[in-house]
């Protein structure tokens, strides 16, 4: 009786969406420069790999362009649920100066 009370209880917690985190994961060898954000953009610089926090219940949308001709830039959303973490909105690139967009909700 246990168990059944604790399925449904998870359950309900998963169809109600409570437990869904998001993360902007950026993977990169080289520098990079950027926006993210849903109703506002913020500007964020930097260099190899980042994480960074986003709405988990609207809609994010991110741009980042490559500071250099060589090396590698990928940005995706990671939807952490209770059971799985998902990507959403992956794109790669190596081009010069290359740019990088996506978007989540």
């Amino acid at each position: 009786m246990r168990t059944v009370a604790l399925a449904a209880a998870v359950a309900l917690i998963m169809t109600a969406g409570g437990c869904t985190s998001k993360t902007l994961e950026i993977e990169s060898d080289t520098n990079w420069s950027g926006a993210v954000g849903s109703t506002g953009s913020r500007t964020i610089d930097g260099r190899g790999n980042r994480s960074f926090d986003i709405d988990p219940s609207g809609i994010v949308c991110w741009d980042f362009q490559k500071q250099s001709e060589a090396g590698r830039l990928r940005a995706y959303a990671k939807i952490h649920t209770l059971v799985s973490a998902d990507r959403d909105g992956d794109e790669t690139t190596t081009a010069a100066f290359g740019v990088v967009t996506g978007c989540t909700q």
